[in-house]
């Protein structure tokens, strides 16, 4: 017995450990939620067939592109508010532990806002150098996945940002959804705890 505890107890460490969060924390916190990441006809159809379990539901258009070898997931400045205000944009802080942050870096339309691991100061976006304030190494949940690095951008500038559009949707139920992970028929998926 003692040996199949001492089996479970790593597997769970190990887990955390590859997804970038801390083991003791995210052992004990359960999920109630989960982020699809796709096309429009992807979420349209998850959303259509998971519909008699969900609790809460938001869409939100997104674009992915390129910066060098690095994905990066661009979005407007009303979507990354609604992130924070479900708790779901956090900052990775020592050991790869994340906190929620509670406000965003001053977005306008001449200056963006990064989430990297590393600091970059200026980008090419449409064609235009854009002015860049580093906001941290910041994640959407607990483990950076999807992409590498997020851009926010003003409202104003999201549609005239290069990138190939997707959908993202966060869903909420009353319970963790982990055994439904396999069901989701879309880019990506991932699991998280929706605050609010």
């Amino acid at each position: 017995m003692k040996r199949l505890l001492s089996i479970c107890a790593t597997v769970i460490v190990v887990g955390s450990l590859m997804s970038g969060c801390s083991a003791t924390k995210d052992a004990f916190q359960k999920a109630n939620g989960v982020i699809l990441y796709g096309n429009q006809q992807q979420i349209s159809d998850t959303l259509n067939q998971d519909k008699k379990d969900i609790k809460e539901k938001d869409e939100y258009t997104i674009k992915v592109a390129e910066d060098g070898k690095q994905d990066m997931m661009i979005l407007d400045k009303t979507t990354a508010k609604a992130l924070v205000e479900k708790k779901l944009l956090k900052e990775v802080t020592k050991d790869n532990d994340t906190e929620a942050i509670t406000s965003l870096p001053k977005v306008t339309k001449d200056t963006n806002a990064l989430f990297a691991k590393q600091e970059v100061k200026e980008m090419n976006l449409a064609g235009q150098n854009s002015k860049i304030i580093y906001g941290g190494n910041k994640i959407i949940g607990d483990g950076r996945s999807y992409v590498d690095e997020f851009l926010i951008v003003d409202d104003s500038q999201f549609t005239a940002i290069k990138g190939t559009e997707k959908k993202m949707a966060v869903i909420k139920y009353d319970k963790n959804p982990d055994k439904k992970l396999s069901e989701f028929n879309v880019d990506e998926v991932q699991l998280v705890k929706v605050g609010k």
